[in-house]
Parts: C-alpha cells; sequence; structure tokens
C-alpha cells in the first residue's frame, strides 16, 4: 500500500514538475515577446508569442501584444483572430480588442460584421468618457462600411494594374514619386545583397529609395547608378521632386523622421541635407513632404504640438535659401484626430491629395482630395474605387495621363504594391468626382456619440429597456453598462462590487443590464431578422429540400450575397447559407419533423426589408456521406493553411462541374475555450471555407454551413485529437457517383523530416512538399500532412488516420 502511493506520489511530483518547468518557458518567452514589443521590434515579438502559444496557456494580455504586432505590420487577417480571442477572454482588462476587432473585420472585407460590432463596441462605451475618442472613431469607421458598401461594383470608369514585378516584389513597396514620365522613385523594404540589416518591425530589410528609368513597358533600376546617395543604414524614402525634377525632398528615419533635400548638380545628386528646424522639430517627427511644382510650397506629415491628432498636415513656404517659414496646420476639413498623412500636390492649385484613417473611407487608411472652391469654402471627395479598398491605399503620384499609388489590398506581390491606372489626370479625378456632386467625405455628427444608423433588427421589441436606460444618469449608465460587460465575461455583478448603490438601485440597475444584455445577445447572435415560417407545399416524409429566391421590398429586385439562416422554433441555428446573383437559395437534407424558420443575417451589410418568394419544399435524400478530404486549421485560427487551400480548390473544381450539388461543410473546433467562443470560431471556419470556395467560382447556392462548435476528447492522445478536431468535413448531397480525391489528409504524430516521410510513403519528397505548400525540412509534431492515395503504405506509428 505504501509502495503505491510512494509511485503514485512520485508521479504527481513529476507531472507538477513538469507543469512547472513548461509554465517557466512560456513566461520566459512571453517576457522576450514584451521586451521586443516594447521596442517596437514586431516581426520578433510574434515569433516569441506564437512559440508560447504552442504551451495553450490562457492569456489574454499576450493574445493582445500578439494582435497588436500583427496589426502594426498589416497582417489584418491574423491580427483578427487574436482580437476575437481576446473578446472571449479578456474583455474587461482589454476592452478595446472589440473595437479592433470589429476594424480588422473593415480591412478584411467583412464589411456586414464589422457593422455590427462597432455597434457593439459604440454600446458598450457611449457613457465612458475614456473611450470617448474611439467611440466617435467607431461611428466615422461603421460609415465607412456604409459608402464602401454602396460604392463597390459601381462602374468607376478608371482601372487598378498592378504593376510587374521589376517594380513590385515580395516586400512592401510604395511611396511612387514620378521625377518625369520616364524616371519614378519608390520606397522599398526588398531583402537584396546590397541590405543584410533587418527591420524587425515588418521583418525585412530597412528601405530604401529605388530609381527606376521606364524602357518601353518595363522599368529598369537604376539606383545603383543614379540615386544610391539618398540611401542611408536606417529607414529612407516617402518623398517628392520638384516639376523641373532637379530637387528631391524624402523622409530618412532614424530615432525619429526627419526630411531632407537634394538637388542635381553636374548630373549628379548632392549629399541629402537636412531641412531646417521649422519643418523638423526638435521633439516631433516629420516626414512624407509633397513639394510645390516650383519648389517654393511644402507639405508634410507631422504629430507636432498644436494639431488636431496624431499625424496631421501641415504647410510651410520657402523664404529663399531653403530657410522655411513656421508650418501652418492644412486645418479641420483635411485632418482629424486620427492619421492623416501622405499629402500629394499637383499643377492645380486649389486641390491637395492625402490618405486618412480618420475620415469616413472603405478600408484603414483612403485617399482623398480636399478642393477649394472659394475662400471659405473648401469640400472633401474620396477617390473611390478603384484607388480605394478595403486594406490602406496611399501614397499618390501623377503623371501627365498616370496616376500611381500605393495600396496592401489582396492579389498583389507582397505587402503593399504600386498600382497605376492610365488614361487619366488629376485634373480628368477632380472632374469626375466633383460631377458626382456630393461630399463623400459623408459629414458625420459627432456630438452625440450615440447617432448612428442601425443595421442590425431584433428579434423582438426592447422599447421598456430602451426607456429605462435612456432615463438614466450618465453614471448609472456607466454601471449598467459594466454588468453588461461581466455578464459578458461570466463575471457575477454583486452589491459588494457596486458599493456606492443601495440595494434597491442594484436590483434595478441589473434588471436593466440583464434585457440589455440578452438584447446585445440577439444581435450578436443573429444579427437578423425573421423572413417566413417553412410551410411544406407538398406531403413530405423524412428530409426536405427548401429552395426560394430573397427580394427587396422596395425596389423588387433580386438581393445577392445574402446570408439566410435555417433555424429551428427555439432560434437555434440549423444551417446557413448565402444567395447567389439571382437572389436564389437552397437547403438540402433539411430535418421535416420540426418547425422551421428562415431568418435574413445580412445583405451585403445593407438594412433592408426583404421577404421571401416562390418557396418549395420537396423530398430529399439523406446525405451522401462521400469522401472528400478533409481540412485543417490551426489552434484558435480560421485561416485557410496552405494544403487546406489545394484540397479546397479540388473541390472546387469538381462542384463546378456538379450544378446540382450542394456541399454542407461541418466546421468543429477542439475542447479548449468556451462554448460561446468555440460556436462563433466553427463558424468563422465554415465561412472560411465558403468564401474561398466562391471565390474559386463556386455558386453560393452550392454551400451550407453548419457550426458544430467545441468537441470532447476522446479515444487518442488529447493534442492529436484536438488537431483532428479542429477541421471542417464536408457531405455532398445531390449527386449519386462518387467524389474521389487522389490526395489524404492525415495528422502527424510526431515531428519528421520531409525526407523520413518519402522513404516510408514512398511518394518524392517534392512533390510531398509541393502538395501540403511547404518549403521548410521539418514537419511540426500534430500538423496536417497531405499524402497521395498512390502512398506504398500509411505508417499508424507516425500517422493517425482519423476516427
Amino acid at each position: 500500500m505504501l509502495k503505491g502511493f510512494l509511485k503514485i506520489s512520485v508521479l504527481v511530483l513529476f507531472s507538477l514538475t513538469v507543469r512547472g518547468q513548461d509554465h517557466s518557458h512560456y513566461e520566459k518567452l512571453v517576457a522576450q515577446g514584451n521586451r521586443y514589443f516594447a521596442e517596437e521590434q514586431y516581426s520578433l515579438a510574434i515569433q516569441f508569442y506564437k512559440g508560447a502559444m504552442e504551451y495553450n496557456v490562457t492569456d489574454p494580455a499576450a493574445d493582445y501584444r500578439l494582435a497588436e504586432s500583427y496589426r502594426n505590420i498589416f497582417n489584418y487577417p491574423e491580427a483578427e483572430v487574436y482580437y476575437l480571442k481576446v473578446f472571449y477572454t479578456g474583455q474587461t482588462n482589454f476592452p478595446l480588442s472589440l473595437y479592433y476587432y470589429a476594424l480588422m473585420l473593415k480591412l478584411n472585407g467583412n464589411l456586414s460584421e464589422a457593422m455590427e460590432r462597432f455597434d457593439q463596441f459604440i454600446t458598450f462605451h457611449e457613457s465612458n468618457l475614456l473611450f470617448k475618442d474611439f467611440v466617435e472613431q467607431a461611428i466615422v469607421d461603421k460609415v465607412g462600411c456604409e459608402i464602401a458598401q454602396q460604392e463597390f461594383g459601381i462602374p468607376a470608369g478608371f482601372k487598378a494594374e498592378l504593376l510587374d514585378k521589376g517594380i513590385n516584389t515580395a516586400y512592401n513597396d510604395f511611396a511612387p514619386a514620378f521625377r518625369d514620365p520616364q524616371n519614378l522613385v519608390i520606397t522599398s523594404s526588398r531583402v537584396n545583397s546590397n541590405r543584410t540589416l533587418i527591420d524587425e518591425r515588418y521583418g525585412e530589410a530597412f528601405t530604401d529609395n529605388y530609381y527606376f528609368q521606364r524602357n518601353g513597358d518595363l522599368w529598369e533600376d537604376k539606383t545603383r547608378q543614379q540615386f544610391s546617395i539618398t540611401n542611408s543604414l536606417y529607414n529612407d524614402g516617402s518623398g517628392s521632386f520638384t516639376k523641373k525634377g532637379d530637387q528631391y525632398f524624402f523622409t530618412l528615419c532614424e530615432a525619429q523622421c526627419r526630411i531632407y533635400e537634394t538637388h542635381l548638380v553636374n548630373n549628379k545628386w548632392t549629399k541629402p541635407v537636412l531641412l531646417n528646424e521649422m519643418i523638423n522639430h526638435a521633439d516631433a517627427e516629420s516626414k512624407q513632404p509633397a513639394i510645390s511644382p516650383g519648389g517654393d510650397t511644402l507639405y508634410f506629415a507631422s504629430n507636432r504640438p498644436g494639431g488636431y491628432g496624431q499625424f496631421d498636415i501641415w504647410m510651410s513656404i520657402d523664404k529663399g535659401n531653403n530657410q522655411w517659414a513656421s508650418p501652418v496646420n492644412a486645418g479641420r476639413t483635411i485632418n482629424t484626430k486620427s492619421n492623416d498623412l501622405a499629402p500629394a500636390i499637383t499643377d492645380l492649385p486649389t486641390v491637395l491629395f492625402f490618405s486618412s484613417e480618420g475620415h469616413p473611407g472603405y478600408g484603414g487608411y483612403d485617399l482623398f482630395v480636399a478642393k477649394k472652391n472659394s475662400d471659405i469654402d473648401t469640400v472633401l471627395y474620396n477617390l473611390n474605387f478603384p484607388f480605394n479598398s478595403v486594406k490602406d491605399d496611399c501614397f499618390l503620384t501623377f503623371n501627365d495621363q498616370e496616376i500611381f499609388w500605393s495600396s496592401n489590398r489582396g492579389g498583389g506581390h507582397g505587402g503593399f504594391d504600386i498600382y497605376a491606372s492610365r488614361q487619366v489626370s488629376a485634373i480628368g479625378l477632380v472632374s469626375k468626382l466633383s460631377l458626382k456632386n456630393r461630399n463623400d467625405s459623408r459629414t458625420v455628427t459627432l456630438t452625440s456619440r450615440t447617432a448612428r444608423s442601425e443595421n442590425i433588427h431584433l428579434l423582438a421589441s426592447r422599447n421598456e429597456e430602451t426607456i429605462d436606460y435612456n432615463n438614466l444618469t450618465y453614471e448609472r449608465k456607466a454601471l449598467v453598462n459594466k454588468m453588461v460587460e461581466n455578464k459578458l465575461n461570466n463575471v457575477k455583478s454583486s452589491p459588494e462590487d457596486f458599493s456606492d448603490l443601495s440595494d434597491e438601485e442594484f436590483e434595478m440597475l441589473k434588471d436593466i443590464s440583464h434585457v440589455r444584455f440578452q438584447t446585445l445577445l440577439l444581435k450578436q447572435k443573429y444579427a437578423s431578422t425573421l423572413l417566413t415560417e417553412v410551410v411544406k407545399t407538398t406531403k413530405v416524409n423524412g428530409a426536405l429540400s427548401i429552395t426560394g429566391q430573397l427580394i427587396d421590398s422596395h425596389s423588387g429586385s433580386s438581393l445577392n450575397s445574402a446570408r439566410i439562416l435555417l433555424t429551428n422554433e427555439y432560434g437555434e441555428v440549423l444551417k446557413i447559407t448565402s444567395t447567389n446573383g439571382e437572389g436564389r437559395f437552397r437547403f438540402t437534407d433539411v430535418p421535416g419533423e420540426t418547425k422551421l424558420f428562415l431568418r435574413l443575417e445580412t445583405v451585403s451589410g445593407r438594412s433592408v426589408n426583404a421577404f421571401v418568394r416562390n418557396i418549395q419544399t420537396m423530398g430529399s435524400s439523406r446525405q451522401n456521406a462521400l469522401y472528400v478530404e478533409h481540412v485543417y486549421f490551426d489552434f484558435d485560427h480560421y485561416v485557410i493553411r496552405p494544403e487546406a487551400g489545394q484540397v479546397l480548390s479540388q473541390l472546387a473544381e469538381y462542384l463546378k462541374s456538379k450544378p446540382g450539388a450542394q456541399v454542407e461543410i461541418y466546421a468543429f473546433a477542439d475542447d479548449r475555450g468556451s462554448s460561446a467562443y468555440n460556436f462563433e470560431l466553427t463558424q468563422k471556419r465554415g465561412e472560411a471555407v465558403a468564401n474561398y470556395l466562391t471565390k474559386h467560382g463556386v455558386d453560393e447556392i452550392s454551400l451550407a454551413i453548419i457550426p458544430k462548435g467545441k468537441q470532447k476528447i476522446k479515444l487518442t492522445t488529447n493534442e492529436i485529437q484536438r488537431q483532428y478536431n479542429r477541421r471542417a468535413e464536408f457531405y455532398i448531397n445531390g449527386v449519386r457517383e462518387t467524389f474521389t480525391p487522389s490526395v489524404k489528409t492525415y495528422i502527424l504524430k510526431k515531428e519528421a523530416e520531409w525526407s523520413l516521410i518519402s522513404k516510408l510513403t514512398g511518394i518524392p519528397k517534392e512533390e510531398l512538399k509541393s502538395l501540403n505548400g511547404s518549403d521548410a525540412d521539418v514537419v511540426k509534431a500534430f500538423q496536417p500532412i497531405r499524402v497521395p492515395m498512390s502512398a506504398k503504405s500509411i505508417s499508424e506509428e507516425l500517422f493517425f488516420v482519423g476516427i
């Protein structure tokens, strides 16, 4: 007995020791990540935070800094994932996680949900003075979503052309500046043989000025021969030329960003000279200069005292011999509480182009033009699509009939890329915008933080709650919001935490917070309006197929890309699909023994009154459990992995050849985290799969999402089971023949080199790496691995084959 007890004690002690060692290693990784984060070396910080994530410790602080790191290097998909995680695990300590999650949704093109989340953030914090600026910015961001939804898809008359790889690389390439039609300078962080130093903020080289000459349709790099004197060991770039092309003003960022000038003497550029203290403030940054054609007026961005926001646009006049006068702020029409950057000027004397994240826009930074119509009237225009996207657009430069700019929109070669629009001049662009006869800044009233349009229809009336809440004082509203936040974070609100309240007041506010909490849950869970109950049109026993067409009640036209929820009488979501280009939708294999309801979630993010016509119900054969290769996700992620993309591409080709088929996407999560978080996570995974398939040509009517939430551990070791549970699997209905892929995905039980996997399977190493989108030599344990069906053997010692 004693021997058994000692054995158990030793095992427990050993387990605690291992756990202690693991936690110690975790803390060291996070501490190192925190140091790099504080130094703004975001690329290095990410590496350490990601290493710490492998220990599966719930740590909202580390997750939040990881999200912030990704946001600062413009990796918005990854940032979105971690802000969402913090929203569920640590919103009390990191309330801005909700605002930034909404912003990332906007920047990633999910305008519908972004609007809902901005609304949610505004509702939570409208009474909190600490978040006044963020609430106001959330209102602006939401209006920007509405603008984007109205403008996208409208023929613009212009086209955006991605410049070739001579200009653009896999790194950040931005800030084009025409010297003349044949000569162009850009800023780039490309890594090449000349630059070995790495800026660990972004994991790329420190930026340089790169000088290109046009040769027919090609651009030739002439930096070394003509422009190397403008480059230092630090970050150089973001400049502009005078009209003569003999002066270049640019930015050099060492300890802080400052503006320099170089000019052409005997066909050589002189050593750059720092502009005077009027331009380069001792305690602030100055950058991104735009020089007037004659060289006598300089616009630039600076965070010096006296501005309206973070970075403002300022203007200075040359008094002679580069003695610049005290700068003047460009004013409230242009500058906001946020960042206003990258001014650009042309021969048009009353026009200023710039980029801003503070005015309502399509994405993060949008391009705008300020046009002075009279001494007292300056109007602002958003440049609209294709110049603006849901990402960041900035740094315009003009040639006679060409406009170049920078954008990190999808489909480019790297991070930021250079884009061009041909056969359009500055005056032509401004004229077209003026003819639209409206101010696209969409003036947003910020005097009332609650003044905003509602895009969400509740499933139940909450008038009594609204009246009770609105009649409260500012201080009482703040207490109700605190109680609501507690509920969202599964924290009990006790009278001791609200000691200034009497018992009667506490119970009253608690009741109001309960109703408000339920209202918010309805908004968050459904964000929808009831369309109709499904009534069987024929006598059917067993499973149903439901089809219909969604129509706008006002215009009578069909509504495409609308999300339709199929729910039971308790509001539980059974399946989710989207309408196609004709407004049609379809659900297959629907249980026919329960009451069914159709609900509208969004219509391209716009709130509309809609109805369903031509609803038909008919018999549906049960699921065809055809084998389709699963796709897997990383822990807490819903971004499509490289090997999963190849699986989905193959599935897309099959579905396009079978227009009568519908694939049901079952999405799963592992056992870690709350049920609410995991349900949303599986919905996101299903949406990621559906979005990938539609982008590859699959009709929306062929897709249905079924989020399954968290799954229990069983039958195998925890980490293998958990990776297996982080998956999406597919059932194809409406086809007779079998879909037979030639490849299957397995879970690797332990770390292995590709050469060993190749030896055991008999599949060439390069073929395996290609199938999995991998350029590494070693595959970590518990990773999904695609292997051809023609493999000579599948080692159960190495591979987990599924349950």
